[in-house]
């Protein structure tokens, strides 16, 4: 049977090197933990880098969509300036969930409307655009409400000359192949002759 020896204080470390191994233990566990925590916040900044571009390309391709909505041929106002506002909408909210940059925010959706106002009266069809360019608009919505006055007074001035069309006196149409014995002329009967009328007048 082996009996292990007792190991000699030579062998065994010294209290010293124990504190020393025990102090290098504890800053490599801080070392550990100091990457991980500089790990963590490059995933952070990589994610919110990530989101910030993610905005900015969707506030492209969303001014492009602004840009190219023009007024159909058979769309009313109505039905465009919901197309057009569903745009300008998404805009202002992807704007709003940029960070803050050297302009604030209400500034840069002032910046938006203005020019959301300038492609609406530019987009829209040209009888109506023309009439808006008259008026100072200050919101988009003063300009959706001047658009609809506009093509309101447009329909009931169509309207107006379909009637006086309707209700014009016809223009006299010689008639073919009569014949009026009063003034010996074709192309209308002794009833219809003017001739005759302005004698009869004259007596």
């Amino acid at each position: 049977m082996f009996v292990t020896a007792p190991m000699s204080h030579a062998q065994s470390p010294s209290h010293e090197q124990a504190i020393t191994l025990s102090l290098l233990l504890d800053k490599m566990t801080r070392m550990t933990d100091a990457i991980q925590d500089l790990k963590n916040q490059i995933e952070e900044l990589q994610i919110d880098r990530h989101k910030d571009q993610l905005p900015s390309r969707n506030l492209s391709v969303l001014e492009v969509q602004r840009d190219t909505c023009i007024q159909r041929h058979n769309e009313t106002v109505d039905d465009f300036i919901n197309r057009f506002f569903q745009i300008h909408n998404e805009i202002i909210t992807t704007l709003k969930s940029r960070k803050t940059g050297i302009i604030p925010s209400r500034i840069q959706e002032e910046i938006y409307q203005k020019k959301a106002i300038e492609v609406f009266c530019r987009n829209i069809k040209p009888k109506i655009g023309s009439f808006l360019y008259s008026f100072e608009l200050d919101t988009l919505n003063q300009a959706f409400s001047k658009a609809k006055i506009v093509e309101g007074g447009l329909q009931l001035r169509k309207l107006q000359m379909q009637c006086n069309k309707a209700f014009k006196k016809p223009r006299f149409q010689p008639k073919e192949g009569s014949y009026c014995n009063y003034c010996k002329k074709r192309g209308h009967e002794e009833n219809d002759c003017r001739t005759k009328a302005h004698h009869q007048r004259r007596q």
